[in-house]
């Protein structure tokens, strides 16, 4: 494999990760909130944190989706220029 396609995999596999952050994160906070509420006033239901998890990831992804498409599209652009030769700013 050429050091381009090694380098531009690495990249995507950054702005994957960099992209899950926001929904990971909330669905975590959430979680670790109910948690806490939930031992607070003892409720033993360890499903009762699904929801508001879902929920909270969702909100996330509907929050952050504009920044998510402008670094998808970047990349894209970087990506599929590198692929045809194009030199892309």
């Amino acid at each position: 494999m050429p050091t381009e396609a090694l380098a531009m995999l690495s990249e995507a596999l950054w702005l994957a990760l960099l992209l899950a952050g926001p929904p990971a994160a909330a669905a975590w906070l959430t979680g670790i909130t109910l948690s806490l509420l939930a031992d607070r006033i003892g409720a033993r239901d360890p499903t009762l944190s699904a929801f508001p998890r879902i929920a909270a990831a969702l909100g996330a992804i509907a929050v952050a989706s504009p920044w998510i498409l402008e670094q998808t599209l970047a990349f894209g652009r970087v990506a599929f220029g590198a692929a045809l030769g194009l030199s892309v700013e």
